[in-house]
């Protein structure tokens, strides 16, 4: 059976997916780290 979707929109779909996760991970961590790691954490999130 063939896939109706190229490569290409596999690949950015599923890194979109993880660039949330990312995002999600990012904001939710926050409160644990240094606070030196913070802005890292706040531009990983708003990017």
């Amino acid at each position: 059976m063939r896939s109706k979707y190229t490569a290409l929109q596999i690949s950015l779909h599923w890194l979109v997916f993880l660039l949330i996760v990312g995002a999600y991970c990012a904001m939710e961590l926050k409160g644990f780290a240094p606070r030196s790691y913070r802005p890292i954490f706040n531009a990983t999130h708003v990017t």
